[in-house]
């Protein structure tokens, strides 16, 4: 085994210890998502690059940037799901990686509704993508032959979850069988999206000692 871990004295190190997110992409590039930022390691040199991403500032000041998932699509675009936005990566002679926005805005008739901190996406059989908020699920598709730009197609689960919890912190997606979408959440067990049916269920109910705990 080879160890490696985060030295403040080595630039070419892991910019943290906590790791979240790895993934290979098409390429062999290894990525990787830390509590404070991204990596991208250096096969030839066996270190690591760190690939700033760009913040958004506030009146709370500077946020480190969590990276929970590192997302490949099937038209090769890699996107990086954090705590404060949705960055994309800007392929060149050196990777950069560039903020696509820091939240989603839905425009309501009772008003608009915001959604941050982008846990995971995924992208379905109909290359639609699904990001995975605290407070909801959001699909979204390219508006946009290069899919360089999203637009919202509809939200699931904007609700209060169970046991007085803030959020239900949705967790991930899989389309187990065309239009059918199982989704994970931290509180509230597996809910269920029937799309051919415009149907929600759940796999946990109140009083259900056969379900899932």
């Amino acid at each position: 085994f080879t160890i490696y871990r985060s030295n403040p004295q080595d630039s070419l190190s892991l910019e943290h210890n906590f790791i979240q997110a790895i993934t290979e992409d098409n390429k062999r590039r290894l990525w990787i998502g830390t509590m404070t930022g991204l990596n991208l390691y250096n096969r030839e040199s066996d270190n690591f690059i760190r690939i700033p991403l760009p913040t958004v500032e506030s009146s709370s000041g500077k946020m480190d940037v969590n990276v929970h998932q590192i997302f490949q699509d099937s038209n090769g675009k890699i996107w990086i799901a954090t705590n404060i936005g949705l960055y994309k990566i800007k392929e060149g002679r050196h990777p950069e990686a560039e903020l696509v926005f820091n939240e989603i805005t839905v425009e309501r008739s009772q008003g608009k509704e915001y959604y941050r901190n982008f846990r995971t996406m995924y992208e379905d059989r109909r290359k639609r993508l699904w990001f995975c908020t605290d407070d909801a699920i959001v699909l979204m598709q390219a508006a946009s032959k290069d899919g360089n730009s999203l637009k919202v197609l509809r939200t699931y689960f904007k609700e209060k979850s169970v046991n007085n919890k803030i959020n239900q912190r949705f967790q991930a997606v899989l389309e187990v069988s065309p239009g059918i979408f199982w989704v994970g959440t931290k509180y509230n067990g597996i809910r269920i999206i029937n799309e051919n049916t415009d149907e929600i269920s759940s796999l946990t109910e109140e009083g259900n000692h056969t379900g899932l705990a």
